[in-house]
């Protein structure tokens, strides 16, 4: 699941029929105040295993800009909305949190964060988070050896933001993170021009990434908002280890590792009119650019610098509760992709939203689109154990991502919202790939994986496009504070090119579940089951082992792996000792069953976590 071991700071809402939504367009600020929530972690599935997109409906919220605010409603009988003016609400405003977590395998997670000033005008804080496990085996190797996971990921971040009256509100962000992690399914000798180089037991990486953001929302005039954010991203790998040639695995070069620098500015502007019509435009630039990767590599083509704008003018209307935006995404990109097969300079995509919503019954219909950048990232997102460097810069192209959708709720505690997604997506990279390739001895699944297909599992065309539909359907129920459920399934028919890309392993089915039941006030119990069912693996078969010869706009031959389902159940015990301390213990995997994130990496069967969360 790709989870990103970044702190976050969580705000409790209210009841709130669809959630509060985030301001996309520059007149939709909201405030509320709110206790910190602190991630907490499972550290045996942390940014190992991608994570499924979610379809949200961006529902269209009132202006809180003004004299709106959120309350709390109990359980009713009667449909009613859950916002409403000169409302009053009570939320602790704590200033601060101390999470600590560990338990078999020597799995742990340390989060903490505290705000140093906090008025309505100005705050500032700083936040920390550590993770590491260090006894997870495979099993033993031929020689006696045992082979074991080791992570060790940490990160720290400041943050502050200031309200210049009537002028506009200053924001500024900074966070470094630094991973130190082996390759668990991977032999632990590497030849080093000819020499054996010696890892230690295991072949370990190190990567390190820092973002520096400072932005600014101007205030001061209701006829022209607008807002601009400058931002820099930095990602870099110590080591990338390659193979000398293309058919053998014995000897390998270790060079350095592919870093990443994004310098992004976005922003953009409003003219709101009375009658709750508005145009604007927004925009965002990206100059990506790479070092490392040197091309003595043969498989790799180091990647060159590019850069992308994305301009978005729009027309939009509110009335109510009605949210009406019409506009268009254009894309112009320089010099991304691989010479010879260049992304093309244009691109335009639709920027439609509909949304609609009276008292617990809402209807939306977005139909999006656009490019997707390809960069270190973004695919660590999607894969923890990534090859260090990137075969392709050519991003990912939507010329449309629709979904329809209806809400309802709540309605006594109830609340449900079902949609149908369809999307197209252009050169998708097909990944996963890179512990299994560096040891190609190793079959993980008893016989299933054909170590022939290595010569195209890493290569420059390792892509697809991928079109279909996504059906969802996420119910949930609350019963006041004694019960709670939350369920959240789709449903993809995934099939090579055709389908909906929710992760590396293409599940057809996913489910997430959740209750909750509290027998005396302050203990809680709950259990979880997560299930990504029907899962294939994709790669792109060479022409020299019977694949299509790529020439001109011919596609590579899809080649296909399955993998086993992957379910976990596990439950939760917390005991609140004080409103501000907690306690806890909980087991995953109770069926002991044996996961596989991807080729050559599984996961721990039965373990057991506690810890301890204070705010103050």
């Amino acid at each position: 699941m790709n989870v990103s071991h970044k702190i976050l700071f969580g705000i409790v809402m209210g009841a709130c029929p669809f959630g509060v939504v985030m301001a996309q367009e520059l007149n939709e600020n909201v405030r509320v105040e709110g206790v910190y929530k602190p991630e907490i972690i499972r550290q045996e599935r942390l940014a190992a295993f991608p994570l499924r997109p979610e379809v949200v409906p961006s529902l269209p919220s009132l202006s809180y800009d003004e004299k709106g605010r959120l309350i709390d409603f109990g359980n009713t009988l009667t449909p009613m909305a859950a916002t409403v003016w000169n409302a009053q609400r009570e939320l602790i405003r704590n200033r601060g949190y101390v999470s600590l977590e560990s338990g078999s395998y020597l799995n742990s997670n340390i989060s903490a964060g505290y705000r140093f000033i906090d008025t309505d005008e100005t705050t500032v804080g700083a936040w920390l988070q550590y993770n590491s496990s260090s006894l997870f085996s495979l099993g033993s190797r031929d020689n006696g050896d045992r082979r074991y996971r080791r992570r060790y990921d940490a990160s720290a971040g400041v943050y502050g933001t200031h309200l210049f009256e009537d002028k506009g509100r200053l924001s500024a962000s900074a966070r470094y993170g630094f991973d130190y992690f082996n390759y668990y399914g991977v032999s632990p000798v590497v030849m080093d021009g000819g020499l054996e180089r010696s890892f230690g037991r295991n072949i370990y990486q190190a990567a390190n990434e820092f973002n520096i953001k400072v932005g600014w929302d101007a205030q001061s005039s209701k006829s022209l908002l607008w807002r601009a954010a400058a931002e820099v991203n930095y990602l870099g790998f110590r080591d990338l280890l390659l193979p000398k040639n293309e058919t053998s695995r014995l000897d390998y070069l270790s060079i350095p590792g592919q870093r990443e620098t994004d310098l992004r500015l976005t922003g953009g502007f409003q003219m709101p009119w009375e009658n709750g019509s508005r145009i604007g435009l927004d925009g965002a630039f990206d100059f990506l650019m790479y070092s490392g990767a040197d091309r003595e590599s043969v498989i790799s083509t180091p990647a060159e610098n590019y850069a992308n704008l994305t301009l978005t003018p729009y027309y939009g209307f509110r009335r109510g509760l009605l949210n009406i935006r019409l506009g268009a995404d254009v894309d112009l990109t320089f010099n991304a992709g691989t010479e010879g097969a260049r992304y093309h300079l244009f691109h335009i995509a639709p920027d439609f939203r509909f949304d609609w919503r009276k008292d617990c019954v809402g209807f939306y219909l977005h139909v999006l689109g656009g490019s997707e950048l390809q960069t270190l990232s973004m695919l660590r997102q999607r894969d923890y154990y990534m090859m260090p460097a990137l075969l392709n810069t050519r991003p990912v192209y939507s010329p449309i991502d629709a979904v329809l959708g209806a809400t309802l709720g709540p309605v006594a505690g109830f609340t449900a919202n079902f949609s149908v997604a369809y999307k197209i997506s252009n050169h998708v990279p097909l990944g996963e790939w890179y512990t299994y390739w560096l040891e190609e001895s190793h079959n993980p699944l008893s016989g299933k994986w054909d170590t022939t297909a290595q010569g195209g599992i890493l290569s420059a065309d390792n892509d697809m496009t991928i079109k279909g539909f996504s059906i969802s359907l996420n119910l949930n129920y609350k019963l006041a504070e004694k019960f709670y459920i939350d369920a959240k399934g789709t449903y993809q028919n995934q099939n090579k090119g055709t389908g909906y890309f929710n992760g590396y392993d293409r599940p057809r089915w996913t489910l997430d579940c959740e209750m909750g039941w509290r027998p005396a006030k302050r203990f809680l119990i709950a259990a979880e089951y997560n299930l990504r069912g029907v899962r294939n693996v994709y790669y792109n078969i060479p022409a020299e082992q019977g694949g299509n010869i790529i020439i001109g706009d011919m596609k590579p031959t899809i080649g296909v792996y399955h993998l086993p389902n992957y379910e976990n159940l596990g439950v939760k015990l917390q005991f609140d000792v004080t409103d501000a301390f907690s306690l806890w213990v909980r087991g995953d995997n109770l069926t002991c069953r044996t996961n596989w994130l991807q080729p050559g990496l599984k996961t721990e069967k039965f373990a057991v976590m506690g810890g301890l969360s204070l705010t103050f």
